[in-house]
């Protein structure tokens, strides 16, 4: 099964690809979508353009993509709910299923604390993907936590444990 995992923002999404092979993880790909418009809607277009591109390029089973937490500032959660929308839509014109998991649990799930920093979580990742963090942004980093997130409660989904 191979994840497609999104850190969606609007300046800067995050993605990640790892694949599940007889229950080991494999990192397939990884990287941060960084439109060079300032207009909001050519950049959410940029962003989906982009992630379409990536779902056909690597066969996609599934895509994996972060809850929005309320900001402070409204306008930035209006805004990424935007995105997510956006990318939400792309993902289902390609016949996929979009799954959504909370910051809190992707961050438990791959770091065994709810609230770890960005730091532990991209020492995970580099420890258990064995990508080295020179490699990694935050947004990368955390779009692999989503998928590997997702592979995890999957396998417990199908082993009858969830």
């Amino acid at each position: 099964m191979i994840i497609l995992g999104i850190d969606p923002g609007s300046c800067l999404t995050g993605f990640g690809i790892v694949e599940s092979i007889s229950g080991q993880y494999k990192h397939r790909a990884h990287g941060t979508i960084k439109p060079k418009t300032k207009a909001f809607n050519d950049r959410v277009y940029h962003i989906c353009n982009e992630l379409s591109k990536i779902i056909q390029q690597y066969n996609i089973d599934a895509v994996a993509i972060e809850q929005t937490f309320v900001n402070k500032n409204a306008q930035t959660s209006l805004k990424l709910g935007q995105v997510r929308g956006a990318i939400i839509l792309q993902v289902m014109q390609h016949g996929l299923d979009a799954f959504e998991y909370t910051p809190r649990s992707v961050k438990s799930t791959v770091t065994g604390y709810g609230a770890a920093d960005k730091r532990q979580i991209m020492d995970m990742i580099t420890m258990r993907l064995r990508v080295p963090a020179k490699d990694l942004t935050s947004d990368s980093a955390d779009a692999l936590a989503i998928a590997i997130c997702h592979l995890q409660n999957t396998s417990l989904i199908t082993n009858g444990v969830l």
